[in-house]
């Protein structure tokens, strides 16, 4: 039997976690087809069980109707955490199905300044609990850009643990559970920390894309280094760009009020030499 022969209803309903495991391993195109054809209020167990980047990746696939309708029928925490790991140009189309409070009050809590780490996040993040095995990290990896760790966040909480090696997961036993290999000690970076004060961490050096977590220490997603430069320089060009357009309003005004004084003078300079011409014949 194929592993989506397994997936009938009444499996989904009565085990989602293992549910959400066959999903990971069909593929994430193949879950999404899956995942289209079935009820909401069944679809979100199962997804909210997945892998969270992936989870999200699924729904990008979906149509907006059935995202949207899959991510009502999760807790608001749940549903505001993987809309979160959407890709911004596809959240959108998934809010505009939403009924208009429940929308407003997502696209509230998405929203960061230029100037925050929350603006750069990267949702695709290999991001695992330690209950998944080395085998579901490098299923996973196969899927995302470069990697040189996976993240690990508490299934209990959510909340951020620590990191994994890349060269630690080839080395290991391909069941074995992430639990059982050497967890780094990280500190994670805040959604709402300036950009500029992250450009220079040292963890730079061993690190490819450091965690973001929310104020509940759970993931967010990650920042990558070229996401920092990007943003740093943006913010060079916008805070430049404002006093060079006040100068050039402030010239063009000069140059105005300086052609309208010239055009006064020689108007009265006209007027005069009118009032002094001499009257022959008058």
């Amino acid at each position: 039997m194929s592993n989506s022969a397994k997936l009938t209803l009444a499996y989904l309903e009565h085990a989602p976690a293992a549910a959400a495991k066959v999903l990971h391993e069909i593929g994430i195109n193949d879950a999404a087809a899956f995942l289209e054809t079935v009820p909401a209020r069944l679809a979100a167990p199962v997804v909210n069980n997945m892998i969270p980047a992936a989870g999200a990746r699924c729904l990008e696939r979906l149509a907006a109707p059935q995202s949207a309708a899959i991510l009502r029928n999760l807790a608001y925490h749940d549903g505001a955490s993987l809309l979160r790991l959407v890709r911004v140009e596809l959240r959108e189309s998934m809010l505009t199905e939403l009924p208009t409070s429940i929308a407003k009050r997502l696209h509230r809590s998405l929203q960061y300044s230029i100037n925050s780490v929350g603006a750069w996040i990267d949702p695709d993040v290999p991001l695992l609990s330690p209950e998944h095995t080395v085998e579901d990290a490098l299923r996973y990896l196969r899927d995302t850009r470069t990697a040189s760790h996976i993240f690990l966040e508490s299934t209990s909480n959510g909340r951020f643990l620590g990191a994994i090696s890349v060269h630690e997961l080839l080395r290991s036993e391909r069941l074995a559970p992430l639990a059982q290999l050497p967890i780094e000690e990280i500190a994670p970076i805040s959604n709402r920390a300036a950009l500029a004060t992250v450009a220079f961490l040292p963890a730079w050096d061993d690190y490819l894309m450091l965690p973001v977590v929310g104020r509940r220490r759970n993931v967010l997603g990650g920042l990558s280094r070229i996401a920092v430069r990007r943003g740093v320089h943006e913010q060079h060009v916008g805070t430049h760009a404002i006093p060079n357009s006040v100068l050039a309003n402030l010239g063009s005004a000069l140059l105005f009020t300086c052609g309208a004084l010239l055009r006064l003078f020689v108007q009265s300079g006209s007027l005069l030499s009118d009032h002094r011409r001499p009257t022959y014949g008058r």
